[in-house]
């Protein structure tokens, strides 16, 4: 009876012991396997890690630097840097530079569009924003006014307050202006003591009505300054669309001339271009700006034409202002109105006096004379006509070469201030012509008071004198009295062989025309293509 315990019998169990033995070789394949394993994971670990954290964000900073660069949009920004620390600061720290140059761009923008003196905005500005007003006029069928406003007299506060000041008052008179408009109207300042205006929905009564009142304000406003107060007044010219131009360019050229219109009306005041008078007006700035373009260009060309003596030989060139033009010149008679009505005739003079002056040096060897024609407000510039004496003997000119033309229009509101002008020049050497001589009703009594060396008889005389018994009266008085008052004549207009042939008859001394030499540019040489002109050089 066996119990629960207790030892019923020993069974043997019996396995080979060298089955039991591992080899050392494969516990160390297993050992290396187990550790290339965990390296792989470690690694793949690091490099999700290393992408998620560090390539991810330095790929996207790369994109959105190629997106600035290329469409130049510094709103861009890259979005957070993940858990990296140094990334993080990365593309903290670049989010930031954008925005610091954005601030710089819109700073810069801001810079471009304003005026550093006032803030208004600049005329590239006011283009801009008056290319936006034609454009929604035109597709709402609306109106709107410009105004422009010129300080008059504003040189003289310059001169005698000096510039500072000036300066100062220019920003008094901007706030003064910004006080008067309202939030939808654009001020600027163009350049110089010239602001203007947009007025969007203003039709032109209103426009008046407010240029009006901008007047009487600026006229009754004393601005305050630092040791004075200074009085300003303005003239204000006033246009709309469309009534005064369609486009950009064509109110800004109507909007000058109103301006000038004020200017020519007396100053302190506001003018209006009226329809019958825009294309007239507006033609006179096309050319005007087309000069200003050609003269800051270099355009401007000197020409000369001959002026022989009776009966022949070369005795001096007239010289002739010509605008070089898309492989054409313009004549003088295309432009010289624009020039006086817009006060660039002291430029053109000068320029064309150096022209002169230049072909002159370049032939310093021969006698002839130049003749020059001068504007009434060269004339009356004696610093101008200082300057052109001083240029020429800088440039060892002598004097007796050079003419100086007056016509008889300049010379009648001037004629004691130019008699002492020819005077002075006269001791210099310099001499005078009295030009288109005969074409007033007083062209005699200059002879009596201008000490003229010269008077070139008006083309028109001369052109029917081989037909027109009258004109071969007048042309042999003419030259009689001025022989009697020592004075030499000069023919204009001579165009055939018989002209010159009567003018020998009648004692003339000189004579210039078509018939002797067309015009031709200066830097071409002396004009021998004739042989009356080759009579004088053989």
């Amino acid at each position: 009876e066996a119990k629960v315990g207790d030892i019923s019998g020993v069974i043997d169990i019996l396995y080979p012991i060298e089955n039991l033995k591992v080899s050392i070789s494969l516990i160390i394949n297993i050992m290396i396997g187990y550790f290339i394993f965990i390296m792989a994971v470690l690694f793949a670990g690091l490099f999700f890690k290393l992408r998620a954290f560090i390539v991810k964000p330095i790929i996207s900073l790369t994109q959105i630097m190629g997106e600035i660069t290329h469409n130049a949009d510094l709103s861009k920004r890259i979005s957070h840097g993940g858990w990296i620390r140094e990334v993080h600061y990365l593309t903290d720290y670049f989010n930031r530079m954008l925005g610091t140059l954005q601030d710089f761009q819109y700073r810069l923008e801001e810079l471009s569009v304003r005026d550093p003196l006032t803030h208004l905005y600049n005329r590239r500005k006011f283009d801009l924003f008056l290319d936006y007003e034609v454009d929604r006029a035109t597709r709402h069928n609306r109106h709107f006014c410009l105004i422009m406003i010129d300080l008059d007299n504003f040189k003289h506060i310059n001169d005698t307050y000096g510039h500072p000041v000036g300066d100062m008052a220019l920003q008094k008179l901007a706030l003064l202006l910004q006080e008067q408009t309202r939030k939808t109207d654009v001020l600027a300042r163009l350049g110089g003591d010239e602001f203007a205006m947009i007025l969007p929905e203003t039709d032109l009564d209103h426009g008046l009505a407010f240029a009006e009142k901008l007047r009487h304000t600026l006229a009754n406003s004393a601005l305050e300054l630092p040791d004075c107060k200074i009085r300003i007044s303005g003239s204000f010219g006033v246009v709309s669309y469309p009534e005064n131009g369609d486009g950009v360019e064509n109110l800004n050229i109507a909007m000058d001339v109103a301006m000038y219109k004020a200017k020519r009306s007396g100053k302190n005041c506001v003018a209006v271009l009226g329809k019958d008078e825009t294309g007239a007006e507006m033609e006179v700035f096309r050319k005007g700006e087309q000069l200003r373009l050609a003269l800051e260009e270099d355009r401007v060309v000197a020409f000369v034409q001959p002026i022989v003596s009776i009966p022949g030989g070369l005795y001096a060139y007239e010289v002739l202002a010509r605008i070089e033009d898309n492989g054409r010149f313009l004549t003088a008679n295309e432009f010289i109105h624009a020039a006086e009505e817009l006060g660039l005739t002291i430029e053109l003079d000068t320029i064309v006096f150096k022209k002169g002056l230049e072909y002159l040096a370049a032939h310093s060897t021969d006698q002839i004379k130049l003749f020059f024609n001068l504007a009434s407000r060269t004339l009356a510039s004696e610093q101008t006509v200082r300057d052109m004496v001083a240029l020429a003997r800088e440039w060892k000119i002598p004097l007796s070469k050079i003419v100086f033309e007056i016509t008889e229009r300049e010379a009648l509101p001037r004629i004691s201030e130019l008699s002492h002008l020819i005077d002075e020049l006269h001791s210099y050497g310099i001499s005078f012509a009295l030009d288109d001589f005969g074409s007033g009703f007083s062209s005699f009594l200059y002879l009596k008071y201008l000490a003229v060396d010269y008077v070139k008889i008006e083309g028109s005389f001369i052109r029917q004198i081989a037909v027109d018994r009258r004109d071969r009266i007048m042309v042999e008085h003419i030259a009689s009295i001025a022989n009697q008052f020592g004075i030499k004549t000069i023919a204009e207009m001579v165009e055939d062989e018989e002209t010159n042939l009567l003018l020998q008859s009648y004692g003339i001394n000189f004579a210039q025309g078509y018939y002797y030499g067309h015009p031709k540019p200066s830097k071409n040489g002396p004009h021998t293509d004739h042989p009356k002109v080759l009579e004088t050089l053989e």
